[in-house]
């Protein structure tokens, strides 16, 4: 298993996350229309046919990314 960094970002050259995880992920583009977007972090998932990572209504490339938190249901936990 490969060590991941402190941070937990995970290089998307080293591994892709399943199919429409839930992820954030930092944007890489040489599109003019989304270059100011480079560097910002944006939460998603991964499309595993497409290769991108996408948000409602676009898609981008990516240089990392980490998985979101995953919720779930506690059967004992009376604020569900």
């Amino acid at each position: 298993m490969k060590k991941q960094s402190v941070t937990g970002w995970i290089k998307t050259s080293d591994k892709k996350p399943k199919d429409r995880q839930n992820i954030a992920f930092v944007v890489t583009s040489d599109y003019d229309i989304s270059k100011h977007l480079n560097g910002r972090i944006l939460g998603g998932r991964y499309d595993a046919i497409s290769h991108y990572f996408t948000v409602p209504g676009d898609s981008y490339e990516a240089s990392h990314w980490r998985p979101m938190f995953e919720f779930c249901e506690d059967e004992h936990d009376d604020r569900l």
